[in-house]
């Protein structure tokens, strides 16, 4: 039988891949019908669960000039596939990395967007917890172009008065108390941290760090095991604006470890 998703699109190969992760590629696509192109992300059906709750929480979001739109999604017996507009600006990790740096001007008007999108999703009790330049992606190569928030895989929604306890993110751009509920954590528990860097050789590379070291661990018991809250988020957009005005990320030392302890 043939997949719903190829009989409405076909993967495009020139220049079709747009990214990948653990269980997941995002491919460039075209529907046959229009000849429209998309962004596909292709979740193997192992991850149909954490499919379900990225696609979920996408469509929590819709409605936002800065945040990916989503268009359809379909599944067949071995994969999820989420369709969504197709963003041909590249990243503003890539940005950063050619443009050195931003000028204040530049800066805040990009990040007057980024907080208005992200103040939507926690109006929505949506916390997005990955947000870095790497998860920032232009509509178009024109310098007028709207940035757009994308991947949603760490997202999670909100219980009112209830903490978020799984520590994930990417090392570079996550919040003290993110980090903080990773010393807390058995080593049998899963993490879900990351480094990445903006003076990397590609965005695409990320190393999974299982522990942030003790020596994080404050003198305040409940400040580790209360865990955290949406503003996170916040904490990643400080990270993120001072990396488009220095260049540099604030804290990135030899080793993960070490980026985690400052």
């Amino acid at each position: 039988m043939t997949s719903p998703f190829f009989r409405n699109y076909e993967l495009i190969d020139r220049e079709g891949f747009l990214g990948e992760g653990s269980y997941s590629i995002c491919r460039r696509c075209r529907n046959r019908r229009t000849q429209e192109e998309f962004a596909v992300k292709i979740l193997s059906i192992r991850q149909e669960v954490d499919a379900q709750n990225e696609i979920e929480l996408l469509r929590l979001c819709q409605g936002h000039a800065n945040i990916v739109k989503l268009h359809e999604v379909y599944s067949d017996e071995l994969h999820t596939y989420i369709i969504m507009e197709l963003l041909t600006g590249g990243e503003l990790f890539y940005r950063i990395r050619t443009q050195t740096s931003f000028s204040e001007k530049e800066a805040s008007q990009l990040m007057r967007k980024l907080v208005s999108a992200v103040n939507f999703m926690h109006s929505n009790d949506l916390c997005h917890r990955d947000l870095k330049p790497e998860n920032l992606l232009f509509s178009s190569s024109h310098s007028d172009a709207e940035i757009k928030i994308i991947d949603f895989g760490f997202a999670k929604k909100r219980t009112k008065h209830q903490p978020m306890t799984t520590p994930c993110g990417t090392l570079l751009y996550t919040a003290p108390e993110v980090l903080r509920t990773a010393t807390s954590f058995n080593h049998s528990q899963s993490s879900y941290l990351s480094t990445s860097s903006v003076s990397s050789s590609s965005s695409s590379t990320s190393t999974i760090i299982a522990l942030v070291p003790s020596s994080t661990t404050t003198t305040n018991t409940n400040s580790i095991t209360s865990g955290y809250d949406e503003s996170c988020d916040l904490w990643s957009l400080g990270v993120i604006l001072y990396t488009m005005l220095s260049g540099e990320v604030p804290f990135n030392s030899i080793t993960a470890h070490r980026t985690a302890e400052e």
